[in-house]
């Protein structure tokens, strides 16, 4: 691997700065300079700064097209009287021509210059439209050019939709399956591409956000993110151990040129009062910037008995000592209390019982016992150095402090007289420390006509747990009729485990873009070495694992200058599966290959974006029971899942900003030692999924400030179990939003707003989803939020 680096080192020829030279298609429609201007910095990811008095009443002819920054911005600048100059590669100062640096500089003091931050991968974007994502080649990449289908879903698209958690900030989003266990506080559960993913799995800028050897449940709160990006199929290439369906990455909010000042309260159903406030702001040269995120909030939830209760705290830091050097820390702290809402058997809720479905509300534990807790504190930091316009080194590091305690009542088996409810009760505590450090150097060069963006680098995880899980038998409720107060014995046990658990992976890895005029084919390999080391601190024995993978990947994309950018891709991923068969072997990881061909569309003069994907994705060992012995499984099966994607994302000139996604998902059990369940379709995996979201600001001068909202989802109809012996009906839910911004209508009032959401507004009531007769969740309930915020 070091002489590849040398190689590429030595190939690399000289050239000028990356930003200036790196050609981007741009679709910037004629008319006033300061709009033109504010595309131009979105479009380009690179700083504008102005005094705004030079481009008053100027016109811009506009740009399309692919071009460099030096060609794009000299043609907005036509005709306008205006020069520009690159103080380093990512910033652009504007000026009259003929005025000096000098004199630019003190004009713009004295007249306070607009300062245009262009898009980043990393910060803000101003309404739906993120035009870069991170997560496909670890670093600021235009979404056009990755081989892959990308989802973002931006802050302003949170806000909007009033999100409270990662899973109704993707209900919008193509390829997702998000509340498939309900309205759930406390963990994100969801389907990506046909697979089941939980928060164990997600990734929070770059680095997993829960180490390995944790088990529990962990749900990152949306108020402390700038995104959230959804990287369709295998990752494990830049990633490693991964789930087949993509990989879900959150963007935290970091600092920013340009100070923040927000603070509101929420108020909602369920006795929901939340209180939130984001500061952020720099020294004179901009050289430190700092950003403080904070949330607290005193919920219950639709269930009895439930709770929501959270705080949240994010310090962050950026030192930019140079142009060429940036460090960000980036701190958090967060505890959730409240409780994942117990799955009952699908004749309370969703099959023929004489007594009829019992109410969503409807608590099956003990309130005096059952809740749960749990507490995240991360310290980390991103740092990165370019050597000169070649070579830069990028390294994401992050300590993390996880507990969760658990204590539930379980539903066992089937309804006794279609009422009496058998429970047993679960103990779960554990306490995890664990690191995450991804170091990787970046390498743009040009070999001859062709173009690299390669990275070569190595990541490490390390996580060590102690970790208690007891269940036992409890007393049964009468669920049409419950009474409390059962006292809960756990001096006595059905099963106990006491372990101590050393979990790592390690893995190198190498990717290449390769651009030949508007051809880009990208390229990837890894190697991932995986140990668990588990001691049972109850029989005196210790448990090894160890496993290694090498996953690869490949990708072809063009990209037309009209905005079309058709692309074909491969890829794969390995993900380790802990336990051992009936014979006491060790299982091997999980793999999965995946085709993909689609198209992307940024059409020209137009702020959106259309993908249109199809995959064939295939995962390999998956767990099966075994016939001979069904307390253990079996790793013979194999689930295929094909499917077509289309989403479309776009702001509209004319106040309308929209949302809209559509998913067909064909999957199938191809490989399985229960013979009944070969042919059959995976449980809670609908073949059609759709939504549409759209936002119109008012245009009309009586009604300046005002916004309305509305969306409705679809989801088809699912199996509940493997089996496929019953169904679960598909349903369709409406969404509302009303938004009033004060500042608009009344100048005295600029930063203040108020806005209102509905969420399932006609309060139907469905069943999500099911994985046995015995095992169904609730729906969500009509939830209203309503928010006043001020920023100054």
């Amino acid at each position: 691997m070091l002489s590849s680096v040398a190689a590429i080192t030595a190939l690399a020829t000289e050239k000028p700065a990356i930003a200036q030279t790196v050609e981007t298609i741009y679709s910037i429609a004629p008319g006033p300079l300061n709009q033109a201007l504010a595309a131009f910095g979105r479009q380009s990811g690179i700083q504008i700064t102005y005094v705004p008095s030079n481009a008053a009443s100027k016109q811009s002819p506009g740009v399309s097209g692919r071009l460099s920054p030096d060609a794009a911005i000299a043609r907005i600048l036509t005709d306008s009287g205006l020069s520009y100059r690159f103080t380093n590669p990512r910033t652009i100062v504007i000026s009259p021509i003929g005025a000096g640096s000098s004199q630019a500089g003190d004009e713009a003091t004295a007249l306070a210059p607009i300062v245009i931050s262009g898009q980043s991968a990393y910060g803000p974007v101003d309404g739906y439209v993120a035009t870069s994502a991170s997560s496909a080649m670890k670093g600021d990449i235009s979404i056009l050019e990755t081989p892959q289908a990308i989802s973002v879903v931006t802050a302003d698209r949170i806000e909007d939709q009033a999100a409270q958690s990662i899973n109704e900030a993707l209900r919008y989003t193509a390829g997702v399956r998000s509340e498939t266990s309900g309205a759930q506080m406390m963990d994100n559960p969801l389907y990506l591409r046909g697979f089941q993913q939980s928060s164990l799995e997600m990734y929070q800028d770059g680095l997993r956000a829960v180490t390995p050897g944790y088990f529990g449940f962990f749900a990152a709160d949306p108020y402390g993110l700038e995104r959230v990006e959804v990287l369709k199929g295998p990752s494990s290439v830049l990633y490693g151990q991964q789930a087949p369906g993509g990989l879900i990455n959150v963007v935290s909010k970091r600092p920013t040129e340009n100070p923040i000042n927000e603070v509101e309260t929420t108020i909602g159903s369920f006795s929901h009062y939340q209180g939130a406030f984001d500061i952020g702001g720099t020294n004179e040269d901009k050289s430190i910037m700092y950003r403080m995120v904070g949330m607290a909030r005193e919920a219950e939830t639709q269930v009895d008995y439930v709770d929501n209760d959270r705080r949240y705290l994010a310090p962050s830091i950026t030192w930019t000592p140079d142009e060429d050097t940036k460090l960000t820390v980036l701190g958090s702290y967060q505890r959730n209390d409240g409780d994942f809402y117990a799955q009952v058997p699908a004749a309370a809720v969703l099959l023929p019982n004489p007594n009829g479905h019992i109410p969503f509300s409807r608590f099956v534990g003990e309130p005096d016992w059952e809740y749960e807790t749990s507490r995240r504190t991360a310290i980390g930091y991103e740092f990165e150095h370019r050597f000169n316009d070649t070579v830069q080194f990028e390294q994401n590091f992050r300590y993390t402090h996880l507990t969760n305690h658990r204590q539930y009542l379980q539903a066992s088996g089937a309804l006794v007289d279609n009422r009496l409810l058998n429970r047993t009760y679960n103990l779960r505590d554990i306490d995890n420390d664990g690191i995450a450090v991804d170091s990787r150097f970046r390498f743009d060069f040009d070999t001859g006509p062709i173009e690299h963006r390669a990275i070569v680098g190595l990541d490490y995880l390390w996580g060590k747990s102690r970790w208690l899980e007891q269940r036992g038998t409890a007393t049964a409720i009468d669920i049409y009729n419950p009474v409390y107060g059962s006292p809960v014995d756990t001096s006595v046990d059905t099963t106990k485990s006491l372990s101590d658990i050393n979990a790592s992976q390690a893995g190198l890895y190498l990717q290449d873009q390769l651009k030949i005029d508007n051809l880009i084919l990208t390229l990837g390999m890894r190697q991932d070495w995986a140990w668990r080391d588990t001691d049972n601190l109850i029989t005196d024995t210790t448990t090894e694992q160890n496993d290694h993978a090498f996953t690869k990947k490949a990708g072809l994309t063009y990209l037309f200058d009209n905005g079309i950018a058709p692309y074909a891709s491969y890829a794969e991923s390995f993900n380790p599966i802990v336990g051992t068969d009936s014979l006491g072997q060790v299982f091997v990881p999980e793999t999965a290959q995946q085709w993909e061909v689609g198209v992307k569309y940024q059409p020209e003069g137009f702020d959106g974006l259309f993908t249109l994907s199809a995959f064939d994705l295939r995962r390999q060992n998956v767990q099966t029971y075994d016939p001979s012995d069904p307390r253990y499984t079996l790793q013979t099966g194999e689930i295929r899942a094909r499917g077509i994607e289309f989403e479309a994302v776009a702001n509209l000139s004319d106040g309308v900003s929209l949302a809209a996604a559509y998913t067909y998902t064909d999957a199938e059990i191809t490989e399985t030692k229960t013979t009944n369940q070969l042919g059959n379709t995976p449980y809670r995996v609908p073949r059609h999924t759709a939504s549409l979201w759209l936002n119109y600001e008012l245009q009309q001068e009586a009604l300046d400030g005002l916004s309305v909202g509305a969306g409705v989802r679809y989801i088809g109809e699912t199996w509940g179990n493997d089996d496929n012996t019953f169904k679960v009906p598909s349903f369709t839910l409406v969404d509302l939003a009303v938004r009033y911004d004060f500042g608009k209508k009344f100048p005295e009032a600029k930063g203040l707003a108020a806005s209102l959401n509905v969420s399932n507004l006609f309060d139907k009531y469905y069943v999500p989803g099911c994985f046995t007769v015995n095992g169904c969740n609730y729906g969500s309930q009509r939830t209203v939020i309503g928010k006043l915020s001020y920023q100054w």
